[in-house]
């Protein structure tokens, strides 16, 4: 008999920390949690590795909240060499779908095309909360796990 394959997902750019668990791309657990990131991330990922085998984790990369991107990634980017997992990455917009996503004041985070803009939110828009989706059948994912900030950081 073969060990389940987990894949964890993680999403750190918005309130509430979303952490969902998948076997063979189908949500099986999951995780919803108001306050930091970094005091969440290895709270969350202690009670995740005592109870699951990962092999793979995959990390909203940007954009977002800088300070829960560059969090997240430090501190999955370090357990994935100690517990030997892969990472992955992905944009927000995967799990809100596509609409526009916080940035800084009265500015948005776009989706246009390929690329990405900066503007201000738009009386007509809709605006999606951020959600694990029930199956990663069609979530795009990527290995180069670099943070996507978009804008120059500050």
């Amino acid at each position: 008999m073969t060990k389940p394959k987990h894949k964890v997902v993680v999403l750190s750019i918005s309130t509430p920390l979303l952490v969902g668990i998948y076997v063979d791309d189908i949500l099986i657990d999951s995780y919803s949690k108001d306050g930091l990131t970094s005091d969440l991330l290895p709270e969350i990922f202690e009670d995740i590795m005592a109870r699951y085998h990962i092999d793979t984790v995959l990390y909203i990369s940007g954009p977002g909240s800088y300070m829960a991107i560059k969090v997240c990634y430090i501190f999955l980017t370090t357990l994935s060499i100690i517990k030997d997992f892969e990472l992955l990455s992905c944009s927000g917009f995967e799990f809100n779908r596509s609409s526009a996503i916080k940035a800084i004041n009265d500015r948005y985070f776009y989706k246009i095309g390929d690329d990405i803009v900066l503007k201000k939110l738009e009386q007509t828009d809709e605006i999606y909360p951020f959600a694990l989706p029930n199956s990663l059948e069609h979530i795009k994912s990527s290995t180069d796990t670099k943070p996507n900030f978009v804008l120059p950081v500050i």
